[in-house]
């Protein structure tokens, strides 16, 4: 990504964000240990479902991912899927695959970055089928918080939690690049990737 972009410190952006959540550290003797500590001292054999050409580099990624995984023991049969495919696989919950490479943000609030990622009740991506009583619990209260104090307590739980389970392993953010005139004012490009347009004006016209 030539620079533009770094690992996730966690899923939940700034302010609402608990700033003690960090990237997860690349250890792969740690993680030959954890795989050894599982039961899996060679490692197994796994499915991997990515997309192409959803999102910036996303095969490219999902092959650099399945390198990795090679690296410590982890088999990985890759297939790419176009969009149409790839989304009814996952949506109905019957993907032929373990593991899938899947981008998603833009959302308008902390509680649906939440409950669209990762609450199984409402989320059509959850394929994971991950369930945590306390997240859920967190989850709610947070729903129907009115002070925020007490809100962001609950959010920075729930997103620890979320960290240290990882039912999703959160990567990093994808830039948002559009090709712009030199010549066009006042634009601006949103985190879910749409461009505001209304006071936008050619500098030609402003004089």
């Amino acid at each position: 990504f030539h620079g533009m972009t770094k690992p996730y410190d966690g899923f939940i952006v700034e302010p609402n964000n608990d700033p003690s959540v960090k990237a997860y550290p690349y250890n792969p003797e740690k993680a030959k240990a954890l795989l050894k500590e599982a039961g899996y001292p060679n490692g197994f054999e796994i499915r991997f479902g990515t997309t192409t050409g959803s999102y910036i580099k996303d095969l490219e990624v999902s092959q650099v991912i399945a390198q990795y995984l090679g690296q410590v023991g982890i088999k990985v049969d890759l297939e790419s899927y176009d969009e149409a495919r790839f989304s009814k696989a996952i949506k109905s919950k019957k993907g032929d695959f373990e593991l899938y490479f899947l981008g998603q943000g833009g959302w308008a609030s902390v509680l649906r970055a939440l409950g669209r990622t990762l609450d199984g009740r409402q989320s059509p991506w959850a394929f994971h089928q991950w369930v945590n009583k306390d997240w859920v619990e967190l989850y709610d209260k947070a729903s129907s918080e009115p002070d925020r104090s007490k809100y962001i307590e609950h959010v920075w739980k729930a997103q620890k939690i979320t960290w240290d389970e990882a039912p999703w392993i959160f990567l990093y953010h994808q830039p948002a690049i559009a090709g712009v005139s030199k010549s066009l004012g006042d634009w601006e490009i949103w985190a879910n990737e749409k461009m505001l347009l209304h006071y936008t004006v050619l500098e030609k016209l402003r004089k």
